[in-house]
């Protein structure tokens, strides 16, 4: 990794390899759960939110500090679906819209999307990083009688 601040490192510091080396820079499309109000809200990482949150092993407790992201709108609407599907209340967690964003490498460092988990990919971002700004679409999960869209 390079030497950019992250947002959270005062967070991270003490976590052994977080983020990971392999993590990089990326310049791309991508997709993440969002509220309907699409502020700043939208992008704190789980461990921000809730600290106690307990989340498992050292590479868990890096990877609540940071965010939640999808190469495809395909995998990121396919992933809220399973989640969501049984447990309703959750969308209280994630938000009921799905926004696109474009990311410049300048913005932070991500693991590889995972092809098996619906291309979710985390992204720690840099500060000053600005991610509501970089919506540049905003789809719906739900119909107008709350039923899944797709």
């Amino acid at each position: 990794m390079n030497s950019k601040k992250l947002k959270y490192q005062k967070y991270t510091n003490e976590l052994l390899n977080c983020p990971p080396i392999t993590y990089k820079e990326i310049e791309a499309s991508v997709f993440r759960w969002v509220f309907t109000e699409c502020d700043d809200n939208s992008f704190i990482p789980v461990l921000i939110i809730d600290p106690a949150r307990q989340l498992g092993d050292e590479d868990k407790t890096c990877e609540g500090y940071a965010l939640s992201m999808f190469e495809q709108e395909k995998g990121a609407y396919q992933k809220y679906k399973k989640l969501v599907k049984n447990k309703p209340h959750l969308k209280a967690n994630f938000g009921t819209k799905i926004a696109e964003l474009q990311l410049l490498m300048s913005e932070g460092v991500s693991s590889e999307p995972e092809v098996n988990n619906y291309t979710h990919f985390n992204f720690h971002e840099y500060e000053g990083t600005n991610l509501p700004k970089k919506i540049v679409n905003i789809a719906n999960i739900f119909d107008e009688n709350g039923n899944f869209k797709w």
